[in-house]
This record gives structure tokens, C-alpha cells and sequence, in this order.
């Protein structure tokens, strides 16, 4: 209820002191709302932040595993292609033959193997 007998004065410094005052009066309750609105977002906020860093890790991980089983996978294919081809020559009599006398010092009927210092091969004679 307004007191009619109340009056204000009609001044500079009251003038002054209303407005402040009135804005104190909304802006307190408006502060404490964003405030509040501020730090619930921050408590939804930071917990999934959280969770995306840790699959974002999770997710390179997986990629670095799935870099190298791609290596690893490419590797066994090549060896597979290797053994293949191997067995591919094994099944042909002249590589076996050849492979015989190269490993073996074998030799053809009228042949001379000559061992020579430099080789590799294991040396047959000193058996």
C-alpha cells in the first residue's frame, strides 16, 4: 500500500540512488540465476566432456591396433605368397633337382663339383 503522506525528492542524487538501487534489486536475482543456470550446465557438461576424451582415446587406440593388424595381415599374406610359390616349385623335377645339387653338392653322372673358398654353402667334404 502507498502512504499518500510519503513523498519523494525530486533530485540528482535520489534520482541516482533509485536507479542503482532498482538495479541492484534485479540485477541480484538475475546474477544468481545465471550463476545457478552456469554451474548446472557445468555439472551436465564436464562429465560428458570427459566421456569424449576418453572414447575419443579409445578410438585412436582401436586405430593404431587396426594399423598394425593391417601390417601384420599384409606381412602373412606376402609370406603365404612366397610359401605358395615354393610349393609351386617343389612340384617341378628340374628346380628339385637343381636346388639337390646347389644345397647338397650332388652331382650328374661325368660331373666335378668345385668348392671354392668364398662360398656360403656349408662345406660337404670336411663330413
Amino acid at each position: 500500500m502507498k502512504n499518500s503522506n510519503v513523498k519523494r525528492l525530486n533530485n540528482a542524487y535520489t534520482k541516482r540512488h533509485f536507479r542503482k538501487s532498482r538495479w541492484e534489486f534485479m540485477q541480484k536475482p538475475k546474477a544468481r540465476r545465471i550463476s545457478f543456470v552456469t554451474v548446472i550446465f557445468l555439472l551436465i557438461a564436464v562429465p560428458f566432456m570427459f566421456t569424449i576424451h576418453k572414447v575419443h582415446r579409445q578410438t585412436a587406440d582401436v586405430e593404431s591396433q587396426i594399423k598394425t593388424s593391417k601390417q601384420k595381415l599384409a606381412d602373412a599374406k606376402a609370406t603365404n605368397q612366397n610359401l605358395k610359390l615354393n610349393v609351386k616349385q617343389l612340384n617341378n623335377s628340374e628346380y628339385v633337382q637343381q636346388l639337390i645339387r646347389d644345397k647338397y653338392y650332388y652331382t650328374k653322372a661325368g660331373e666335378t663339383v668345385y668348392s671354392l673358398p668364398n662360398d656360403v654353402a656349408k662345406d660337404v667334404t670336411q663330413n
